[in-house]
């Protein structure tokens, strides 16, 4: 991630892109268990997740002196086109002059934070649009309905998880080293799941790592990321709120920043002060902060990803 403009220095731009950064990763939760890529560097806008394809299990017996047929572990890649996005904002010069806003970092905040909802926002809505699996709370039966009563207990934990392992879902290694399957859930139903007698029960034994954002605990292999953009179906009524569960490869990102992958993102943060040629601001009275980021996000195993829809308590 870097920050272009047309007079910081470098301290200064270091200073913004990491104040910039930090606060759009706290905002962006959906990410959490998702394969990551960066942006290839001058190879067009195509981006190339993997999905895996395992052989078929082997149940014959060898021939003495015959060599058996090859099997093949292949990855099929999903392709996906990168898609531009952003949003500026026009300084004042005299907000400039005026502000104790020191350096503009709370509007550095801004649109660091603006950027963060954004790019949650754009994954929340591939996986509503991508997922095929949907089961209510209470039954934990897959369902096109999404009304319903019930709110998410540690029994619709145990039937999620063991239809991820059924599917035959790769669970990710765990904070404690452990393999476990993902959750995002919002905080109406992380309310309920906190007040369940076995959820209470279990978290006496387990350690959330504070260094991770938003870890509220590991419950019957699942690890939960709480996240405040959750998806609620039924607006007008009970029922609805989203719990997604994952399995390792559900779903693909791509990285704004260049930390969580081996290629680098291309996220910027993008501060213009106005130019002698500037005919578009000829009393440069003002100056834009903004941000872009190439982006897109892509499931990739329906069958991994399920939504769990549950009631909330009042």
């Amino acid at each position: 991630m870097a920050v272009t403009t047309g007079g910081l220095t470098v301290t200064m731009s270091t200073y913004f892109s990491k104040v910039f950064l930090e606060k759009a990763r706290l905002l962006i939760r959906h990410d959490a268990f998702a394969q990551k890529r960066g942006v290839p560097a001058n190879q067009g806008k195509v981006v190339n997740f993997t999905r895996h394809i395992q052989p078929a299990v082997q149940t014959t017996g060898l021939t003495e002196s015959v060599t058996p047929t090859a099997v093949n572990v292949s990855g099929q890649q999903v392709a996906v086109t990168l898609v531009e996005y952003g949003a500026y904002e026009q300084i004042s010069k005299f907000y400039e002059r005026t502000s104790i806003d020191v350096g503009l970092k709370e509007q550095v905040e801004a649109m660091g934070i603006n950027m963060g909802e954004s790019i949650d926002t754009i994954i929340k809505n591939v996986l509503i649009g991508g997922t095929t699996t949907a089961v209510l709370a209470g039954t934990a039966a897959a369902t096109s309905s999404t009304s319903v009563a019930s709110v998410i207990a540690n029994t619709d934990v145990r039937k999620v998880t063991r239809t991820l392992k059924k599917l035959k879902a790769i669970p990710f290694q765990g904070t404690q080293g452990n393999p476990v399957f993902g959750a995002l859930i919002g905080p109406e139903s992380a309310y309920d799941l906190f007040g369940d007698t076995t959820w209470q029960a279990t978290q006496q034994y387990v350690n959330p790592d504070p260094m991770r954002r938003g870890i509220l605990g590991t419950f019957f292999g699942v690890e939960f990321v709480e996240t405040n953009n959750n998806y609620k179906s039924n607006s007008s009524g009970s029922g609805g709120y989203t719990t997604w569960f994952f399995g390792k490869e559900g779903y693909g990102v791509v990285s704004i920043d260049s930390e969580d992958v081996t290629s680098p993102g291309a996220a910027q943060l993008i501060l213009k002060d106005s130019g002698p040629n500037d005919t578009g601001n000829p009393l440069s009275i003002w100056s834009t902060l903004g941000w872009y980021a190439p982006f897109n996000s892509v499931v990739l195993n329906s069958d991994w990803v399920i939504n769990l829809y549950a009631s909330a308590s009042s």
